[in-house]
């Protein structure tokens, strides 16, 4: 049940996503509060109703971390010690004696001033939010059904944002115009995160400039239509523009759409060859190019930026697996390496940075962002590393949603 802040802020969250309860029916109401619910880290906004059983919890963390703090004061600062247990115990009792909490709580003593009770007390909130959150995921994950395809792209948009990048982007401040966004580039991106229509009503019924016949469940095609070049190179140029600030921030130089063939001393990839070939070109023609060249310390680094839809066709039956979070990236980077495979041995090291389009990063584009904060730190005692990441990793986030 939600109190009226909590459901205040529901009605809120609706309207910047351009809807609202009456068109929705319970069972979308259902399915949006649910993720609603989930941490950032989770897919979710973490919009959670007060829940007294936390909120029980979370005094009785801070009563014992009092006490332990208090250990050689005064005996009527102690919270356990005293008459305070008397108003205490109540308290634990009701947590031990939930249901929902009897993993938690099995192996703990039934009273609250014991010493293996303190020890446990300051953890509960945490683990006992961790619980729920589990508890939610798979509640909302259920609500799916996996033979269907349908089912899958749902699935494969929850498995892919289930990770601290795909919402770094709703933690950013608008301090820059990088890390900005517009009221309809935030309704977007927050209805391609809960799963929402993002089709315009006059699209349904029409036909795609790839031939394909709009449906009311087609309200991601754009993401995955391989015709609309100009909004996806659009995309494209926006994100490969946010890794080159990040590399330039790490003190690395950058410059853009670097031709290949020199740094082979001019041998084509073999791909690029064979694909020239057949198409009747010159193997020797202009175009063999990578998205950024980073000058590092230790090598040339050719750089391709990508961004990847879990839920097309192709990919949504694997990423809708619980075991397969992330292999929708690590798939097209496995397509990329092949086709970058470098002909002169030595000549450069190729890095294909991969987006899932919910803001998911590739392993390689995570350990190039990595190595770029230990080389920003390299010399530095006060360099925050983490800081560096997160704070790339909410540009890059903003500039995928815009």
């Amino acid at each position: 049940p939600m109190t009226s802040a909590a459901d205040e802020a529901w009605r809120c969250v609706l309207s910047w996503m351009g809807l609202s309860e009456e068109g929705l029916s319970e069972d979308e109401q259902y399915t949006l509060a649910l993720q609603m619910g989930l941490p950032l880290r989770h897919g979710g906004l973490g919009l959670v109703a007060p829940m007294q059983a936390l909120a029980e919890a979370g005094y009785l963390a801070a009563a014992a971390l009092t006490h332990t703090a208090m250990s050689t004061g005064a005996v009527r600062f102690r919270p356990f010690a005293g008459a305070s247990v008397a108003r205490l115990q109540p308290l634990w009792d009701r947590l031990r004696g939930c249901d929902d909490l009897q993993e938690l709580v099995r192996d703990t003593p039934q009273a609250v001033d014991d010493a293996a009770t303190l020890a446990a007390l300051p953890d509960m909130p945490r683990a006992l939010a961790q619980l729920w959150h589990t508890r939610t995921a798979l509640r909302l994950h259920s609500r799916f059904d996996p033979s269907t395809l349908e089912g899958q792209r749902h699935l494969a948009r929850l498995r892919s944002l289930d990770c601290p990048e795909a919402g770094r982007w709703l933690e950013a401040l608008p301090t820059s115009p990088h890390l900005r966004l517009a009221n309809s580039e935030i309704r977007c991106a927050l209805q391609l995160r809960f799963g929402a229509a993002t089709l315009p009503r006059n699209a349904v019924g029409t036909t795609c400039w790839c031939g394909h016949d709009l449906l009311p469940t087609d309200s991601d095609h754009a993401l995955a239509c391989r015709v609309i070049t100009g909004s996806t190179t659009l995309r494209h140029d926006i994100v490969k523009d946010a890794w080159r600030r990040a590399a330039r921030r790490a003190g690395m130089d950058t410059t853009v759409e670097p031709p290949l063939a020199p740094l082979r001393n001019g041998h084509p990839r073999p791909h690029a060859q064979m694909a020239r070939r057949r198409a009747g070109e010159d193997d020797q023609a202009d175009g063999d190019r990578g998205d950024i060249l980073v000058v590092l310390p230790d090598a040339l680094t050719v750089v391709d930026v990508s961004v990847v839809h879990p839920e097309a066709a192709s990919y949504a039956p694997r990423a809708a697996r619980v075991d397969a979070a992330g292999s929708t990236a690590l798939r097209r980077e496995w397509d990329k390496r092949r086709c970058y495979q470098v002909a002169a041995s030595g000549a450069y090291v190729f890095e294909p940075l991969l987006s899932e389009s919910f803001g998911r990063m590739g392993g390689a584009a995570k350990a190039f962002l990595g190595k770029l904060a230990d080389l920003a730190a390299d010399g530095s005692d006060d360099f925050d590393r983490r800081l560096f990441v997160a704070n790339a990793q909410r540009e890059l986030g903003v500039a995928l949603q815009r």
